[in-house]
């Protein structure tokens, strides 16, 4: 979304192995970046509190609701593919009580299901990196 053709060479020279900031895939895929496996793990403006919130009538009972809707979606076409869902929250926005209870109501709802998980970015970066079949761009 904000970066320029040297933020990933960049990063790379930092130490990083992925990035995050791209809204263009619904599972994570890894880039060639000077010859070395750089992953990109996706991020989405649909499950970020900062867009979400930004509408004062919107609930966190309808967030917990969406969030809900849109996992059901994606945790049936896993069924036949990969599937990943980007969550994206920050303290002063998605911390107030309300918003956190509506993030354990889904936490809880998703963990019901088999086979689900829940990562940190780094953790998923290194499981992209080691999957075969992980899409390469």
């Amino acid at each position: 979304m904000r970066q320029t053709p040297h933020t990933l060479p960049i990063l790379q020279k930092l130490g990083f192995i992925y990035h995050i900031d791209n809204l263009s895939r619904d599972e994570p895929s890894i880039l060639n970046v000077n010859g070395k496996s750089f992953a990109v793990v996706p991020y989405t403006e649909r499950n970020n509190d900062i867009m979400r919130f930004a509408n004062p009538s919107f609930t966190a009972g309808a967030f917990a609701q969406d969030l809900k809707d849109e996992f059901d979606v994606l945790y049936a076409e896993a069924g036949t593919r990969r599937r990943l869902m980007s969550i994206s929250v920050h303290d002063r926005i998605g911390g107030a009580p309300a918003r956190v209870e509506a993030y354990s109501e889904f936490i809880a709802y998703a963990l019901n299901h088999p086979g689900v998980v829940f990562m940190r970015k780094d953790e998923i970066t290194i499981w992209a990196l080691s999957q075969p079949d992980t899409p390469h761009d």
